[in-house]
C-alpha cells in the first residue's frame, strides 16, 4: 500500500511541477542568491512540490511518513559526501535512477520501499540537490527525540550544520568575488597585473565582505605569500591536520569549532586549480622566471610556490558570532 501511495504522489507531483504555485511563507533559511540555477525561493518551491508530500516535515509523527524526513536524508548524504559537488552528484544519480544498490539509507528503503523513478531531468534534480545542500531544512518537531532513540546520541546536527552552511556560503561568496576580480586583472595584464591586484585590492575586498557578512574572513596556509596570512596557533594545528590527512589520501572536511562562548570558527581546505599555477606553480615550469621576479618584488618573503593542480594550498578561516 505504501509503495502504491508513493507512486500516486509521485505522479501528482510530476504533473504539478511546472505550475506556478504560491509558496506561502518560507519556512527555511537560506540566502536569496541563485544557487545552481535556482533562487532560494525557487529551490524551496521545487522541494515542496517534488519532495514534501512523501518527506513531509510537518508530519505529526515518524509513523505517518511515506519516506524519511529530508533533514535526515541530507544528514546521511552530507556525512558520506561533505564536498558540495560530490553530495549533489550522488544525490542526483540516485534520484535519477533509484536502485537498492545505490541507496545510501538501507533501513528506510526496507521500511518505505524504493522511491519511484521521477520524470524530472538530471538538471532539475541537480538544482534541487544543490538547494538541499546549501540551505537549512525544516525538521519535524519530533525529529530530535526520534534521532536520539534510534541512534543513542543527541541531535546536535541542526546548529552545527547551520554553522557549516553559513561558513560554506561565506567562503563561496568570497571566493567568487576574489576570483572574478583576479581573472579580470589577469586578462588585462597577466601575472604582473594580477599580482598588483592581490597586493593592493584583495585585502580591502575581503574586509568589505567581512563587514557585509558580519564575520572575520581569512585565508591562511603553512606556506604564505603575504606575512599577514601567517596562521595563528589553532589555525596552524588545523592546517597540519589537513596536511597529514591529505598525505594519507583522506578526504578533507570543513570543521566548525567553538572558540569561546560567543564565537564560532569555520575552517575549510583550499586546493590549487590550474588558474592558480600561473602565480603559485613550479618555478621555471607553470610559473615563469620573469613572472616570479615580479611576485618577489611585491612579496620578498614569498613561500607560496611549487604547487601542482589539486594540491592543498591552505584553508579558509572564518569567525562569526555564536547564535543564542
Amino acid at each position: 500500500m505504501k509503495r502504491l501511495l508513493q507512486f500516486i504522489f509521485a505522479l501528482l507531483l510530476l504533473f504539478t511541477f511546472s505550475c506556478n504555485n504560491d509558496s506561502g511563507e518560507q519556512n527555511q533559511q537560506g540566502n536569496d542568491d541563485e544557487v545552481a540555477g535556482l533562487t532560494a525561493e525557487e529551490g524551496l518551491m521545487a522541494l515542496k512540490i517534488n519532495c514534501y508530500s512523501c518527506h513531509n516535515p510537518l508530519a505529526p509523527s515518524h509513523d505517518e511518513l511515506l519516506a524519511p524526513p529530508m533533514v535526515a536524508v541530507k544528514f546521511r548524504y552530507q556525512n558520506l559526501y561533505p564536498d558540495r559537488e560530490a553530495f549533489i552528484s550522488h544525490m542526483t544519480d540516485f534520484i535519477h535512477e533509484p536502485t537498492e544498490e545505490k541507496a545510501k539509507m538501507k533501513q528506510p528503503v526496507q521500511r518505505f520501499g524504493l522511491m519511484p523513478k521521477t520524470l524530472l531531468s538530471q538538471e532539475e534534480i541537480s538544482d534541487i540537490s544543490a538547494y538541499i545542500y546549501d540551505h537549512q531544512l525544516e525538521e519535524p518537531a519530533w525529529f530530535a527525540e526520534h534521532f536520539e532513540e534510534e541512534h543513542g546520541q543527541k541531535w546536535v546536527q541542526k546548529r552545527s550544520q547551520k554553522y557549516l552552511e553559513k561558513g560554506r556560503q561565506i567562503a563561496g561568496a568570497t571566493f567568487t568575488a576574489l576570483s572574478g576580480q583576479l581573472q579580470a586583472a589577469m586578462k588585462r595584464g597577466g601575472v604582473p597585473e594580477a599580482s598588483q591586484y592581490c597586493n593592493l585590492a584583495a585585502y580591502p575586498l575581503v574586509d568589505s565582505l567581512s563587514k557585509v557578512h558580519q564575520t572575520a574572513i581569512r585565508r591562511t596556509s603553512l606556506k604564505v605569500r603575504n606575512p599577514k596570512d601567517e596562521p595563528g596557533q589553532e589555525e596552524k594545528e588545523i592546517l597540519e591536520t589537513y596536511a597529514r590527512q591529505d598525505a594519507a589520501g583522506e578526504e578533507l572536511k570543513p570543521i566548525v569549532k567553538e572558540i569561546d562562548p560567543n564565537t564560532i570558527a569555520f575552517y575549510a581546505p583550499i586546493r590549487v586549480n590550474e588558474f592558480c599555477l600561473q602565480c603559485h606553480g613550479k618555478q621555471g615550469e607553470t610559473l615563469t622566471e620573469e613572472n616570479y621576479e615580479v611576485i618577489k618584488e611585491l612579496y620578498p618573503e614569498d613561500e607560496a610556490i611549487g604547487y601542482s593542480a589539486g594540491d592543498l594550498r591552505g584553508m579558509w578561516s572564518i569567525r562569526f558570532k555564536k547564535e543564542k
